[in-house]
């Protein structure tokens, strides 16, 4: 179960990163006016 758990983490906190990083991009993007 400890494993399986830190997976988890693992997998959330990848997912969180990859949510903060296309965040910033789309913030990137809108300072340049390529807004979708």
């Amino acid at each position: 179960l400890g494993k399986n758990l830190s997976h988890c983490l693992a997998i959330l906190a990848r997912t969180l990163m990859v949510d903060c990083i296309s965040g910033d991009f789309n913030r990137i993007r809108a300072w340049n006016g390529i807004v979708d």
